[in-house]
C-alpha cells in the first residue's frame, strides 16, 4: 500500500511494517534481558513503540511510525533514573535529539541510535570524573536561589493519544520532582507545578516532541510554599479521564486548592 507523507514523499506502508518486523527480531536477539514492546500495531497505518533499557539509569523510548524506515525517522524518548542531574539530562537529551536528526533516511536505525547514545554515555561518565568538584558554598547558594521560586503551567494540546508521549510526561514529571494531572484525548490537557527550573526544563522537552498542536495556556510564579500539590507532598502528574476530573483533583489539595482549579479552567477557557 502506497502513501504519501508530508513532505510529500511516497513509501510503502506493507514494506515498511515487514521491515520494522525485522529489525524487531534482530533487536530482541541482540538485547534479549533489555527489549520491551511495549505497543504492537493492529493495523497498518498506526505506530509501533519499543523501549530498550541502556543500563540501570537510561532508558531509550521509540516510536517506530508507518513512515519509518522509508521516509522518516523513529520518535525517540530518553528516560532517566533519579540519580541523573538535571543538567545531565539537558545534555543528554540534546544529544539525543542529533543522534536521531543525523540518522540516514531509509536505513533502519535504532540499533544505531542506541550505539551512539552509549558512546555519548561514556564521554559523559569520563567528563563526569575529570571535572573539578564544585566549591560546596557556590553550589549550595545556587540550589537555594531557585528552592522559594515555584511555577504552574497549563498545556493545551490538539490531542495526547500516544502511549510514549503519556508515559513520558509522567516518567519526566517524577524525575523532575514536579506534581499534577494530565488528560488524554482530544484535545489534551496538562496541569503541572514544581521548582520552576525544573518546570520550564520539563515544558521545554514536551515542546521537542512532535505535536499538530501544543499552547501554553498560562504560566505562574509563586512561592513554592503556595505550590497546592507539592505542599500536600504529591509526586507525579496523575492521569485522569476528563477536564473536569483535573479540576476537581486541584481542589482536593490545600486551602487554596479552589483558586488553582479556577486557575486551570480559566486558563482551558472553560467556565
Amino acid at each position: 500500500m502506497g502513501v504519501e507523507s508530508q513532505d510529500g514523499d511516497s513509501f510503502d506502508v506493507s514494506e515498511n511494517r515487514e521491515r520494522q518486523r525485522n529489525e524487531i527480531a534482530l533487536l530482541e536477539s541482540m538485547y534479549p534481558e533489555e527489549f520491551i514492546l511495549i505497543k504492537d500495531a493492529k493495523a497498518l497505518d498506526e505506530d509501533i513503540e519499543i523501549e530498550i533499557k541502556v543500563d540501570e539509569s537510561h532508558t531509550l523510548s521509540f516510536v517506530l511510525p508507518a513512515s519509518y524506515p522509508g521516509t522518516s525517522h523513529p520518535q525517540v524518548f530518553l528516560g532517566f533514573g533519579l540519580d541523573i542531574a538535571n543538567d545531565e539530562r539537558k545534555h543528554l537529551r540534546a544529544t539525543l535529539r542529533d543522534i536521531v536528526q543525523k540518522q540516514e533516511l531509509g536505513i533502519e536505525c535504532v540499533d544505531l541510535v542506541i550505539s551512539d547514545l552509549r558512546m555519548a554515555l561514556e564521554d559523559v561518565r569520563d567528563a563526569r570524573k575529570s571535572a573539578p568538584e564544585p566549591a560546596s558554598q557556590n553550589a549550595t547558594t545556587g540550589r537555594d536561589s531557585h528552592e522559594s521560586q515555584g511555577l504552574r503551567v497549563v498545556l493545551w494540546m490538539h490531542h495526547l493519544l500516544a502511549t510514549s508521549k503519556r508515559r513520558a510526561i509522567v516518567q519526566m514529571s517524577k524525575e523532575l520532582g514536579l506534581a499534577g494531572f494530565s488528560r488524554p484525548g482530544y484535545p489534551g490537557s496538562l496541569y503541572v507545578e514544581g521548582e520552576a527550573g525544573n518546570v520550564r526544563s520539563f515544558v521545554d522537552e514536551l515542546k521537542t516532541m512532535r505535536w499538530q498542536a501544543i499552547q501554553e495556556r498560562a504560566a505562574e510564579n509563586c512561592p513554592m510554599s503556595s505550590l497546592t500539590l507539592i505542599s500536600s507532598d504529591a509526586k507525579g502528574v496523575e492521569e485522569v479521564q476528563g477536564l473536569g476530573e483535573i479540576a476537581e483533583g486541584l481542589r482536593s489539595y490545600g486551602k487554596n486548592g479552589a483558586e488553582v482549579a479556577n486557575f486551570f479552567l480559566e486558563s482551558m477557557k472553560i467556565k
